[in-house]
């Protein structure tokens, strides 16, 4: 049997567009043909857009695809979502999954974290822990409550003000701007002083730096003087403690002749206050040993 070339083309084109459909198919379910997967288990609170298919990602990478999507008794965790992943993908007992999307306008997936790369790796047929991972919804729903919450809050301010407090306010505001209007030319004054002072005091410091720069040698040998003068004071301190240490020690060498020289001294004393004495009384006894016969007085 003999085919036309338009069968043949035809039948090429369809054997294409097979093949075409296939490698689209697996790039969307992120499973490489012939890989082995891993089926693992997670609890979730909320799974928000996830449905049977949906991608599986391991550090942003497409792993695997969610397989089946069912109820729990857990009140915590009422759902339970399968999860199928390639088999080389080192899924470990510390990863975590959570749900989460890479943009505003993507889908949301199953994103694994890697975990440590000392720990075990996770059995298949094991549960995932998860955490929760706030998404677009639930940040628009906070928002909602934030924005609820400052509407009341406002409400409630105006309450509280009211028509009078408010026209107290608006007086005290107009009162702040009148003073701020008649202080202005007086704070302009204050900043145009401060502004000279602080050149004044640039220039104060420049003329010092120049006088400094200028005796650099004068006020070096000043201090250099000072130096030799405090070296000398030092030395002719330490002279003067030696010189009274030594002194000191022959004090302490003769003080027990200096001690016989004083009783001396004193013996000497009450010696010769004695003779001036008895020559007072008996000046004879400078010219005669013996004192003079007595007269008979008639």
């Amino acid at each position: 049997m003999e085919y036309k070339a338009n069968e043949i083309k035809t039948g090429m084109m369809i054997l294409v567009s097979l093949a075409l459909l296939t490698l689209f198919l697996v790039a969307i379910f992120g499973v490489s043909v012939g890989n082995s997967t891993n089926d693992y288990k997670l609890n979730l609170e909320y799974i928000g857009g996830i449905t049977e298919g949906s991608l599986v990602k391991y550090v942003g990478m497409d792993v695997g695809q969610v397989t089946s999507i069912g109820l729990t008794d857990n009140e915590a965790t009422p759902i339970e979502v399968g999860i199928a992943v390639d088999e080389t993908i080192p899924v470990r007992i510390d990863s975590r999954a959570f749900i989460t999307a890479l943009g505003i306008m993507s889908e949301n997936h199953v994103e694994i974290s890697p975990g440590k790369g000392n720990s075990e790796l996770l059995p298949s047929g094991s549960v995932i822990p998860t955490k929760e991972v706030a998404g677009f919804p639930q940040l628009a729903e906070d928002m909602g409550d934030i924005t609820g919450q400052l509407q009341t809050l406002m409400t409630q301010v105006n309450a509280f003000l009211g028509s009078d407090n408010q026209g107290h306010l608006t007086s005290i505001v107009g009162n702040m701007d009148t003073l701020m209007s008649d202080s202005r030319v007086q704070m302009a004054e204050t900043v145009r002083n401060f502004r000279l002072l602080s050149e004044r005091l640039n220039k104060l410091t420049g003329s010092l730096d120049g006088t400094f720069n200028g005796n650099k040698e004068n006020i070096d040998g000043i201090l250099a003087n000072l130096k030799n003068s405090s070296d000398e004071s030092n030395k002719l301190l330490s002279d003067m403690q030696t010189t009274m240490a030594s002194l000191q020690m022959l004090i302490d060498t003769n003080n027990a002749n200096v001690i016989e020289i004083l009783d001396s001294y004193q013996i000497s004393s009450q010696n010769l206050e004695d003779i001036t004495r008895m020559l007072k009384e008996r000046p004879w006894m400078l010219i005669r040993k013996s004192a003079p016969e007595e007269r008979d007085i008639p």
